[in-house]
C-alpha cells in the first residue's frame, strides 16, 4: 500500500521491497514447515538453530523396538551448518524428508497424530512421507536440482526397479503410484534429470511396468469386472512419469528411446482403451497425452529419431494408435464425461488425433468408423467436442483448448485430396451449423482462435457443393455476410498488425466459402438475395491504392503505386476478387454496379492487379482473379469501363493478350 501511495519516495520504494521480501520467505517458510510435518518432522529455520531435523514427538515410533546400536568410526566433531534463509531451509528440509526415507523405506508414513498434528495436517489420518517429498519438488526446483545433484534421485529410480522387479500379482500398486508420482515430480522441467532417468534405464522398467498394466487391464476386461482403482491409479502415475520424459519440447532423448521400444507405445494404447472403456478420465488423460507428444514427433523432422518413430507408431496393430485414441474418445462422450479430469483427456485426445492428422495417410481414418472399438466416425466425434456437445449428453466444463484441438484435428483431416472424405462428412453430420455456430459465438474477439478455426472449418466444408449451395441459401448467407462486413470494418479501422491479422485469416477462409457459395448457386442458376449489402464489404477487402499528391485522388499515376495501408494476403485478395465476380454477373439490379463503382471497386481492383502478380501461387491467383473481375465489370456498366479506362486499366487488360479472360 505505501508503495502504490508513495510511488516517487526511493526510501519508500525499497523498505516496500523489503517487507515483501521478508513476508514472502516467512509464507515460504510456513508452507515448507506444514510439509515437513506431514513426513513427521520438526525443523527450526531459525539462523541460530541447528540444521539437524527433529523427529515429532507426537508421530508414534514405527520401531518401538530397535536393533541395538551397532559400533561405526568416529567423524570429526564439527559444528552443524547454520540454515541462512528460506530457500536454504527448503533444501535442508528435502534432504531430511530424503533421510527419512531411506532410514525407514519409501512406504512409510506418519500415523495416529495427536489432535494438533492433524489440524495441521488438514485433519487426515495419516500421510506417506514419500507424499510430502513429491510436495516440495513440485514447488521448489532448486530442491529438484538438489535431488538430481546428490543421490536421491537415484535412490528413487532404484526403490521403482525394486518395485517393479516384484512378481505381477504381488505388486502394490498403491505404493507404485506414489513413487512414480514422485519421480514425475523430480523430473519436472529439468533436463538433465531426464537424462539421468535414462542412462539409469528408466524406459525399460516402464515398458515392462505398462506390459504388466495392460496384461492386468486386459485380465480384468475379458471376466467383465472393473479394473482397480489402485491399479489406474498406478497406471495414470506412470504415465505422467512417462510423460515427462518423453515430452519433446523437453528432451529429445525420450523420443529417441521410446523409438527402439514400440511394445512400450503398444501397451499404451491398450491401457488407454480400457481407461477410456471404464471412463477413468484421471488415467485417460496421461496416457493420451503421451501418444499426443508422440504423434506430434512423428512430423517434426527436427526432432531425432522421429523417422523411426514414425514407422513404429504406424506400424502398431493392437490397437493401431489412431484407433485407441479414437475408441477413448467415444467412450468419454458416451459416457458424458465432463469436470476438469474430462476436459484435460479430451483436450489430449483431440490433440494426438490432430499430431496424427498432420500425416496425410491418416486423414481418411477420420471419415472411417472404426471397428468395435469406436463404432462412430471419428470426425462426427471431433465434431461434437468442437461444438461443445451435441444433443441430450453435454459435455460439462469443457474447455476452449480441447473445442481448439477438436477443430485443429478437423482441419487438418480435411485438408488435400485425403481430406475429400472427412469434408464431406461434417457437411453430413452438420458441420455447416456448428461453424456459422462458432462464428456467431466467438464474434468480437471473445476467442480469437475459436473463431478463426470455425472460419477455417466453413471454408473446408463449402468445398462440397451440396453444403455450398446450402451455404448460399438466405439465412445463412446473411450470417456470413454479416462475419465478412465485420472483418472488413475491422481491417479498415487501421488497427496494428497483430489485432488485424485474426480478421485477415478469418476473413480469407469466409470469403472463400462466400466465393464458392455463390459460384455454384450461380451454375445452378439459384437466386442469390443480398447481394448489394455484400458489395461494400468485399471492397474494402481489396487494396486501397495510394493518392496522387497532385489533385488529392486516385490517378492513373499513383493507382500502380504501393496500396496505402499496405498489401492485405493475396488469398485473400483472389476470393475478395472471385466473389465480386459472380456478384456483379448474377446481380439483376443496376444497384450492384453503382455500388462497386461508388465504393471505389474499380480503383481498388485496378490496384489489386498491378501490384500482385509477383511469382508465387497465391500472387498469380490474385492478379488473375482482378483481371478477370475488371473484364467483367467493364463489359457490365459503361460507367465502370469509363473509370476503368481513366486509370489504364484497360490498357492493363490488352497488354495481358486476354490471357486471363
Amino acid at each position: 500500500l505505501a508503495a502504490g501511495l508513495a510511488p516517487d519516495n526511493a526510501e519508500v520504494q525499497r523498505k516496500a521491497e523489503q517487507r515483501t521480501e521478508e513476508a514472502a520467505e516467512a509464507a515460504m517458510e510456513d508452507r515448507v514447515r506444514a510439509t515437513a510435518r506431514k513426513a513427521g518432522l520438526e525443523i527450526d529455520p531459525s539462523p541460530e538453530a541447528e540444521a539437524s531435523p527433529k523427529p515429532n514427538p507426537n508421530t508414534p515410533d514405527p520401531n518401538p523396538n530397535p536393533p541395538a546400536p551397532q559400533p561405526r568410526a568416529e567423524a570429526p566433531s564439527e559444528a552443524a551448518p547454520k540454515i541462512q534463509n528460506a530457500e536454504e531451509f527448503s533444501l535442508h528440509t528435502v534432504d531430511s524428508i530424503l533421510g527419512k526415507l531411506k532410514a525407514e523405506g519409501v512406504g512409510c508414513k506418519v500415523g495416529a497424530p495427536d489432535p494438533q498434528t492433524a489440524k495441521a495436517l488438514g485433519g487426515l489420518p495419516d500421510v506417506f512421507v514419500l507424499d510430502a517429498l513429491t510436495e516440495m519438488l513440485l514447488e521448489s526446483k532448486q530442491s529438484r536440482a538438489q535431488l538430481r545433484v546428490g543421490d536421491g534421485l537415484t535412490f528413487l529410480l532404484t526403490e521403482l526397479a525394486a518395485l517393479l522387479n516384484a512378481e505381477a500379482e504381488n505388486t502394490d500398486h498403491a505404493a507404485l503410484a506414489r513413487l512414480c508420482g514422485c519421480l514425475a515430480a523430480a523430473v519436472l522441467d529439468e533436463r538433465r534429470s531426464v537424462s539421468a532417468a535414462l542412462d539409469a534405464g528408466l524406459l525399460p522398467a516402464l515398458d515392462g511396468a505398462f506390459a504388466g498394466f495392460a496384461t492386468r487391464l486386459d485380465a480384468a476386461a475379458a471376466s467383465s469386472a472393473a479394473a482397480p482403482k489402485p491399479l489406474l491409479d498406478a497406471v495414470g502415475a506412470a504415465s505422467r512419469l512417462l510423460g515427462a520424459v518423453l515430452d519433446p519440447e523437453k528432451s529429445d532423448g525420450g523420443v529417441s528411446e521410446v523409438s527402439r521400444a514400440p511394445g512400450l507405445l503398444q501397451s499404451v494404447a491398450r491401457c488407454l482403451v480400457h481407461a477410456g472403456a471404464g471412463g477413468a478420465a484421471d488415467a485417460v488423460s496421461p496416457l493420451a497425452a503421451i501418444l499426443q507428444d508422440a504423434s506430434y514427433a512423428i512430423g517434426e523432422d527436427n526432432i531425432k529419431s522421429a523417422k523411426r518413430l514414425r514407422k513404429a507408431m504406424l506400424e502398431m496393430a493392437d490397437p493401431p494408435v489412431n484407433v485407441s485414441l479414437a475408441a477413448a474418445l467415444h467412450q468419454l462422450l458416451d459416457n458424458a464425461t465432463g469436470g476438469a479430469a474430462g476436459s484435460r483427456a479430451l483436450e489430449a485426445l483431440c490433440g494426438g488425433l490432430a499430431n496424427l492428422a498432420r500425416v496425410p495417410e491418416q486423414r481418411r481414418f477420420l471419415a472411417t468408423p472404426g471397428g468395435p472399438l469406436c463404432p462412430k466416425a471419428p470426425g462426427a466425434l471431433l465434431l461434437r467436442v468442437a461444438a461443445g456437445g451435441i444433443g441430450q449428453k453435454k459435455i460439462a466444463g469443457l474447455s476452449a483448448a480441447a473445442r481448439a484441438h477438436a477443430l485443429a484435428a478437423l482441419l487438418n483431416g480435411s485438408s488435400g485430396a485425403e481430406g475429400e472424405p472427412l469434408r464431406e462428412l461434417l457437411y453430413v453430420e452438420g458441420g455447416l451449423l456448428v461453424a456459422l455456430a462458432l462464428l456467431k459465438s466467438y464474434s468480437g474477439g471473445k476467442n480469437a482462435l475459436l473463431w478463426t478455426r470455425g472460419a477455417a472449418l466453413l471454408g473446408r466444408i463449402a468445398g462440397v457443393e451440396a453444403a455450398a449451395l446450402a451455404l448460399s441459401s438466405a439465412s445463412p448467407l446473411r450470417h456470413l455476410s454479416a462475419q465478412i462486413e465485420d472483418c472488413a470494418a475491422q481491417v479498415s479501422a487501421g488497427a496494428d498488425a497483430a489485432a488485424v491479422a485474426p480478421h485477415l485469416d478469418g476473413a480469407n477462409h469466409l470469403v472463400r466459402a462466400l466465393a464458392l457459395a455463390l459460384t455454384y448457386a450461380s451454375r445452378r442458376g439459384q437466386a442469390i438475395e443480398g447481394l448489394d449489402a455484400l458489395v461494400p464489404a468485399l471492397i474494402k477487402l481489396l487494396p486501397a491504392p495510394a493518392l496522387d499528391p497532385m489533385v488529392s485522388a486516385v490517378s492513373a499515376n499513383s493507382v500502380a503505386l504501393p496500396p496505402a495501408s499496405g498489401r492485405f494476403p493475396a488469398a485473400l485478395v483472389a476470393h475478395a476478387c472471385k466473389a465480386l465476380s459472380v456478384a456483379l454477373t448474377t446481380s439483376k439490379s443496376g444497384s450492384t454496379a453503382r455500388a462497386f463503382l461508388e465504393r471505389g471497386g474499380v480503383d481498388r481492383t485496378v490496384c489489386a492487379f498491378a501490384n500482385y502478380g509477383g511469382g508465387d501461387a497465391a500472387d498469380l491467383s490474385a492478379r488473375r482473379n482482378a483481371a478477370i473481375l475488371l473484364a467483367k465489370a467493364v463489359q457490365i456498366d459503361d460507367a465502370l469501363k469509363a473509370r476503368a479506362r481513366d486509370l489504364r486499366g484497360m490498357e492493363m487488360l490488352v497488354e495481358l493478350g486476354g490471357r486471363f479472360a
